[in-house]
């Protein structure tokens, strides 16, 4: 989204690779809550919510695939 608008944050994208190069689970986990910290605060876009569809099926039930909406199921690979 940023970059198909122009905007950037140039310390951001530095602390983005270094967060990857980061060997330790701990420190990466640290720098990655930082950057959120630092998009929040510094975006030009608002984020309000990111739904999430949770599916429960059988065990017995296999090859449901849920699509992005809800009615964007193919049934046509389902067996039980």
């Amino acid at each position: 989204m940023a970059g198909l608008n122009g905007w950037q944050i140039p310390e951001l994208n530095k602390a983005t690779l270094a967060a990857v190069a980061e060997p330790d689970p701990a420190k990466r986990l640290e720098l990655y809550k930082t950057m959120q910290e630092t998009l929040l605060q510094h975006s030009p876009y608002v984020f309000i919510d990111q739904g999430k569809t949770q599916i429960v099926v059988r065990d017995n039930v296999k090859g449901y695939q849920q699509g992005l909406n809800a009615d964007m199921v193919w049934y046509d690979n389902v067996t039980k």
